[in-house]
């Protein structure tokens, strides 16, 4: 599951100068509390994240300076056949603002009469949608993605074919690693869903 957190985890980057405000940066991967210590920001974000594979899930709260503006305020999901992501950022600007608990809302399994091929492999450019799955929520794109990730020490390819929200494809640029654990983006191609039923 490390690999996985890795793909959606916002790592925190401290502002130097004297002038900001003041920002918990703590990581936890078993409850909703994250404390830590405090760095001076321009700006406050915490990260929501919850990813799954196969029988496996893991939520996770990260809280940190905002360093990427393009992601604040920004939620995407990902539905493969056995592989799945949920990513909630949001960023405040006044001081310790993103303090105390985190609300982990569940993940939005309502089918929405959309399906896409889906594919997921590790340590591979290429996998072959022999089967579909359903889209929930807001996912509204099919996605076909091929990149890297920094797991382990190194960098290491990753492939899926799957659904996902709308905004993934609208977005023009994604942060790499350190910023993020994403080292290359070799692939990021959308394409619109079969629709199985109507969409109430």
């Amino acid at each position: 599951m490390r690999t996985f957190l890795n793909l959606i985890c916002i790592f925190a980057a401290s502002v130097t100068s004297g002038n900001g405000i003041l920002c918990p940066e703590c990581f936890n991967s078993t409850t909703a509390n994250c404390e830590g210590s405090l760095a001076t920001c321009a700006s406050c974000q915490t990260v929501v994240a919850e990813s799954g594979h196969g029988n496996n899930s893991v939520s996770v709260i990260e809280k940190s300076c905002s360093v990427y503006p393009d992601s604040c305020n920004f939620a995407y999901s990902v539905t493969a056949s056995d592989f799945h992501i949920s990513f909630n950022s949001s960023c405040c600007d006044t001081e310790l603002c993103n303090n105390g608990s985190v609300q982990v809302l569940p993940r939005n399994t309502t089918e929405n009469g959309l399906e896409c091929p889906s594919c997921f492999m590790e340590n591979a450019t290429e996998c072959c949608a022999n089967q579909t799955v359903q889209c929930t929520g807001q996912e509204t794109k099919c996605v076909n993605f091929t990149g890297s990730l920094f797991d382990q020490g190194s960098c290491r390819n990753y492939t899926l074919q799957a659904c996902v929200t709308e905004n993934v494809c609208k977005s023009q640029v994604l942060p790499l690693y350190p910023k993020t654990q994403l080292c290359e983006v070799q692939r990021v191609e959308c394409s619109d869903p079969k629709a199985t039923s109507p969409i109430s």
